[in-house]
């Protein structure tokens, strides 16, 4: 079912990377914090989202494919942009 998805979550990816990667230059030119607690935490959902996704295959629980696909396709993006706008400054 999630391989149903994938075109819906690279539609969603790309603009969420590549406003990131905007937010991420406008931060490294001007005087705005990019916070390590944000790129921290983000790598932390990201892994843990990973694991989860991968532990809910083996579960007993019977999942819905359409929440995971949808819990997907709304966290990662955001996620994701947000750990790329506040990746450290390098100059």
């Amino acid at each position: 079912m999630m391989l149903f998805w994938l075109p819906f979550l690279a539609v969603v990816l790309l603009p969420a990377v590549f406003a990131g990667w905007m937010r991420w230059h406008a931060k490294r030119h001007s005087f705005d914090y990019a916070s390590p607690l944000l790129n921290n935490n983000a790598v932390a959902i990201l892994s843990w989202g990973a694991i989860l996704l991968l532990l809910s295959v083996l579960l007993p629980v019977p999942i819905p494919p359409l929440l995971v696909c949808t819990f997907i396709l709304i966290l990662v993006p955001v996620v994701l942009s947000l750990l790329i706008s506040n990746l450290p400054k390098r100059i």
